[in-house]
């Protein structure tokens, strides 16, 4: 299950942005496992391989772009420790970060990840991202033989102190936790400071992790307050070079705001999966 070790100089690709210089990257890695170990969780294709579309490889491949850092173990980091992803409904966003948090719980070369699947309900959380997670462990060759997947968490028999667990907005029992990962899906439903205070409690956990991930994929919301909007507004900004932040990656797939919504290429420009 386990790809070969992507540290500094060892099995690293190369991702390219228009005529940029190149850069190192742990994506091809990270792909290969999804595409090695994961499934479809639902509808006609469930149990399938899951083939990662060429979009999702693009985000991949800058998502796990990794820098020279002399005082990190390696002598490399991650460049980014948070993300912010939104993409209309239907192009895979809960597919894909249920299979990334099975990576970081199981080929990240973390003996003890402890990876956060949060979302603002229970129900929510259930249905969606962790259930998806869960499916795959149940239904794939490899994953059913390597976790243990259960109501609220997947355990690893043979890494006994990796897990993945699923959190809801009771923001009092999620203090304290040291996890590797944080996935929060459907940002555009933490709402008001209960979201907000959700989001941060989480992130807070991350600080004493090497290459810790924190990343929210959403579709999109009308809610200006929420914490998704809040990171929206954050994410345009550092595209736009307002904000120099260069640990946080922002990909937001829409439309322009004076398109005609029922031209077939709007449709293309705001779904890349179409």
């Amino acid at each position: 299950c386990r790809c070969a070790p992507a540290a500094h100089g060892h099995g690293a690709g190369t991702a390219t942005r228009g005529m940029t210089q190149p850069r190192r990257t742990q994506g091809p890695r990270v792909v290969k496992f999804i595409q090695e170990n994961c499934c479809h969780p639902d509808g006609e294709l469930v149990g399938q391989q899951l083939i990662v579309h060429p979009w999702w490889k693009r985000v991949l491949y800058e998502l796990f772009e990794i820098v020279d850092d002399p005082d990190s173990p390696g002598g490399w980091r991650r460049r980014y420790t948070e993300a912010y992803i939104s993409i209309p409904k239907k192009n895979a966003k809960t597919t894909m970060l249920a299979s990334l948090g099975l990576y970081l719980l199981l080929a990240d070369d973390d003996p003890s990840a402890l990876i956060v699947s949060a979302a603002a309900s229970e129900q929510q959380g259930a249905n969606l991202l962790f259930g998806s997670a869960k499916t795959m462990c149940k239904l794939s060759p490899t994953l059913k033989q390597l976790t243990d997947p259960f109501e609220s968490e997947i355990l690893v028999p043979s890494l006994p102190r990796a897990r993945m667990m699923n959190v809801t907005s009771k923001v009092g029992t999620n203090d304290g936790l040291n996890a590797k990962g944080i996935l929060a899906d459907e940002g555009h439903e933490w709402l008001g400071m209960r979201g907000r205070n959700l989001y941060h409690v989480l992130k807070g956990g991350t600080g004493a992790r090497h290459n810790a991930l924190t990343v929210m994929i959403t579709t999109a919301g009308y809610d200006q307050d929420s914490i998704c909007f809040e990171k929206y507004a954050y994410g345009k900004k550092v595209q736009s070079g307002e904000i120099d932040d260069p640990g946080f990656y922002f990909k937001c797939v829409e439309a322009p705001e004076d398109c005609d919504h029922r031209d077939p290429k709007v449709w293309a420009m705001a779904n890349p999966l179409l």
